[in-house]
């Protein structure tokens, strides 16, 4: 059975894996491919069969799955409901049309349905955990084992990713997720226009006549959506989370954008448009009014500038003029500042409707913050930084946020009296925040504590060592164990945080 489990997973992603090699062929011999890094990943796809307990046995069918779930039909339009009118335009890839109802979302969407029950069972925590392990069983047998492909399939996964926190305590396991994401979407080909191909690949294609009763259907809406949604997934995640190589902006990623605009469909898309454009970038801040694009501009701007803060650039690449660097250093301070101006006006109610991207997106930023507080360079002032934005403040304003996002959803369990609407409940992952921030602080000062002691050692100059020294920072114990305690920032740099 385990050899089986592994050369079904190889072949899953085998499209993948063919693709990054073309690309990695165009790539400079020293420039690290995404070959390497997915053949790493290779021995690990079989892991989330792991979240199974049902190898071996005859599982669900996806049906079966909805049936044991949803409690009733008012439950599941209520459902429903949630997921369109409160989280899916924050994530406006895969839509649900206002006149879609529970049962043709069975009928035509089974697998989607179901993502879409596990992202709006807020209302019920141990439900919600339940059916998430139910998606990685229909993974594994579905796409892993059965080889199947749709885009019921893909979308499904792409929500599910998409909310990736909420299911971050039944284990890790995006990286898989991704590659699979990714394998899928080559596997259906919406990742290039639509076209019959005249070269052997797949191979099968090659001995196929044209005008045999073959025939090109122009790319739908719906593809175009999914397509862009891949894109912008595995960009924000690349950039924030893990070093792979993403799903790249091509001219058909551009066309896509193109058509979407011209149609909008919904009104959801002028959002999508305009937040996968700002990837590239291109957008200035100023055309932009709605919060959660501004945090996707500052994130990106913070993104271009945090180069700076890598002491492996020689100091000859920053060009003849000294100030270069330090010009970075203020520039990457302005934009995280702006960042969580703005993260901060998004009102505490809509918290934890947020997906996986924007709360990558934060911790990446905190992390930046961090390495900006302790960084060491020629006329790098940490008082300035700290007057300008303190990493201690930060903290204190996102536990604060999330306490009164925590105590929204309790209030909401007391006052939902009504059958026509359903309550909430925070996410298990921000119930212990708190406990999460205590500890991360604590790193943090024994970073500057060390730093303080390099510098009075002579290790580092004195008129470098701008630091916090007015009091004593207590070192980390030496079987201090940071990862049981980084789950809600699994996914930022974790050797900065551990590696003391």
């Amino acid at each position: 059975m385990p050899d089986r489990l592994f050369a079904s997973g190889m072949h899953a992603i085998s499209a993948v894996y063919n693709e990054l090699r073309f690309r990695s062929q165009k790539r400079k011999p020293n420039h690290k491919s995404g070959v390497s890094r997915l053949e790493q990943k290779l021995g690990g796809v079989a892991a989330i069969l792991a979240a199974s307990d049902t190898i071996g046995q005859t599982p669900p069918s996806i049906r079966g799955y909805i049936d044991q779930f949803i409690e009733s039909e008012d439950e599941a339009q209520l459902m429903l409901d949630v997921f369109r009118n409160e989280l899916m335009p924050h994530f406006p890839f895969v839509v649900v049309a206002p006149g879609v109802t529970v049962t043709n979302m069975k009928r035509e969407r089974p697998f989607l349905f179901l993502a879409v029950m596990m992202m709006a069972c807020r209302h019920d925590i141990p439900k919600q955990g339940s059916i998430a392990k139910a998606i990685r069983d229909v993974i594994s047998q579905r796409i892993l084992i059965k080889n199947e492909q749709s885009l019921d399939l893909l979308e499904g996964m792409l929500f599910y990713l998409s909310w990736y926190h909420v299911h971050l305590h039944l284990g890790t396991q995006l990286t898989n997720l991704l590659h699979l994401v990714m394998a899928l979407m080559v596997d259906l080909r919406l990742h290039r226009q639509a076209a019959l191909r005249k070269c052997a690949k797949p191979q099968r294609e090659y001995f196929r006549m044209e005008g045999h009763g073959d025939t090109v259907a122009a790319r739908t809406l719906e593809q175009r959506r999914t397509f862009l949604g891949c894109y912008y997934l595995t960009a924000v995640i690349a950039m924030t989370a893990r070093d792979f190589e993403p799903v790249r902006y091509t001219r058909y990623a551009e066309e896509c954008c193109q058509v979407i605009l011209e149609a909008a469909e919904y009104p959801t898309d002028i959002y999508l448009v305009q937040v996968v454009k700002l990837l590239k970038p291109s957008v200035s801040p100023h055309t932009l009014q709605n919060m959660l694009l501004l945090i996707h501009y500052y994130s990106i701007e913070t993104y271009l500038c945090e180069i700076a803060l890598d002491d492996k650039v020689e100091t000859s690449r920053y060009g003849s003029f000294s100030t270069t660097r330090l010009s970075l250093l203020f520039a990457c301070l302005r934009s995280a500042k702006h960042f969580f101006e703005s993260f901060y006006a998004i009102p505490a109610t809509i918290y934890f409707d947020l997906p996986y991207s924007t709360w990558t997106l934060y911790s990446h930023l905190s992390v930046v913050l961090s390495k900006l507080s302790l960084c060491v360079v020629d006329g790098w002032d940490h008082n300035y930084v700290s007057e300008t934005l303190n990493f201690d403040t930060v903290l204190d304003r996102f536990s604060a946020n999330v306490g009164e996002a925590v105590q929204i959803a309790a209030r909401s369990r007391d006052e939902t009296v009504s059958s026509s609407s359903l309550p909430r409940s925070a996410p298990l992952i921000f119930l212990t925040i708190d406990t999460k921030i205590k500890e991360i602080r604590a790193v943090q000062e024994a970073k500057r504590a060390d730093l303080t002691r390099r510098s009075q050692a002579g290790d580092i100059p004195s008129e470098q060592a701008q630091l916090y020294i007015d009091g004593e920072f207590p070192a980390m114990p030496e079987d201090f164990n940071m990862m049981d305690s980084l789950e809600f920032f699994e996914f930022v740099d974790e050797p900065f945080w551990t590696q003391i």
